[in-house]
């Protein structure tokens, strides 16, 4: 299990005149469990990247907690620490498809074999689970063809097994359906689940594509570096048109209420509502309501009162 403490990254950039500090993430608070798939969502510059970098320990945080297992504190390895978590637990697919096959001479089956080769997997065993991935993803009359001359999908699917040969604890996926089309896209995230339950890794995927809510378990929606909200699909959604209309709405299962009392409200309510920047906070007996109409919450109090007086006054008469 992946757990996320108030993570916060904050990047320094040196100027002649100065420095500018830039927030990527301010206060992350998440929890990834094995065999599910956890989505990360949100538009550019929102944090993702950033966030499953720190997960996979190719970034520092400047503050917060990454901890694996309940055991693994990620935030603090040194160096070499940090080389040894991501070569056992740590599988890592970048956006880009150059940096996921990084030997393009090789054929399909001598790629596959070098991380297992590297861990001192025997030969039988390299053999029977190279030759067992590449039947998951219709591979396998491949497998002495030269990786460079594979098609974008073929590269892809070969890529996702390059990451989760050796069995991962964690499988990271950045983007990984960025160069598909629809029906590439589709394969590679059924493979992705599949494997995940397979495999019983916890997998986090970021991803602009909204085919991603018909295979993921949850999904985070982040907006400038805060947790905006959380979306857990509770249907299949019929095409790829309503995938889009509901991806790109800013709906939510329910807004993330943080470690620090915040709730980032969705950018679309604050546009139609036309908060202002001062919001008033009244608590009644159901729960909280925010408003930028302090009349209108005293209002609601009042009737509140009134009601639970007539409830005691009809008690009273029985």
């Amino acid at each position: 299990m992946l757990e996320i403490r108030n993570l916060i990254k904050i990047y320094v950039s040196r100027y002649n005149s100065g420095t500018q500090r830039i927030v990527a993430l301010n206060g992350i608070n998440l929890i990834a469990k094995p065999g599910k798939i956890t989505a990360l969502i949100g538009d550019s510059g929102s944090g993702k990247t950033t966030l499953i970098k720190v997960i996979a320990g190719l970034l520092k945080p400047s503050a917060g907690e990454v901890l694996v297992n309940n055991k693994i504190h990620v935030h603090q390895l040194s160096g070499k620490q940090l080389e040894k978590y991501r070569t056992k637990y740590i599988g890592y697919l970048s956006q880009r498809p150059s940096e996921n096959i990084p030997f393009e001479t090789y054929t399909l089956r001598e790629l596959l074999e070098l991380p297992l080769i590297l861990e001192g997997v025997g030969k039988q065993e390299r053999d029977v689970r190279v030759k067992d991935l590449l039947a998951k993803v219709d591979l396998q009359g491949l497998s002495d063809r030269v990786v460079k001359v594979l098609s974008g999908g073929e590269a892809q699917r070969l890529a996702v097994l390059m990451s989760i040969i050796k069995k991962p604890q964690i499988f990271l996926a950045d983007e990984p359906t960025g160069e598909l089309d629809e029906e590439n896209a589709k394969k590679l995230f059924k493979l992705m689940k599949e494997l995940t339950e397979e495999y019983d890794c916890t997998t986090i995927i970021v991803s602009h594509d909204p085919m991603i809510l018909n295979f993921c378990d949850k999904a985070y929606r982040l907006r400038n570096g805060v947790i905006q909200s959380i979306i857990e699909p509770k249907k299949k959604f019929s095409g790829k048109g309503e995938m889009e209309d509901y991806f790109m709405s800013e709906d939510f299962d329910y807004l993330f209420l943080d470690n620090y009392g915040r709730v980032a409200i969705p950018h679309r309510l604050i546009q139609e509502i036309d908060f202002s920047s001062k919001i008033y906070l009244k608590r009644l007996k159901k729960g909280l309501i925010l408003s930028s109409d302090s009349n209108y919450l005293e209002k609601l109090a009042i009737k509140e009162v009134r009601k639970q007086a007539n409830q005691q006054s009809k008690k009273g008469e029985k």
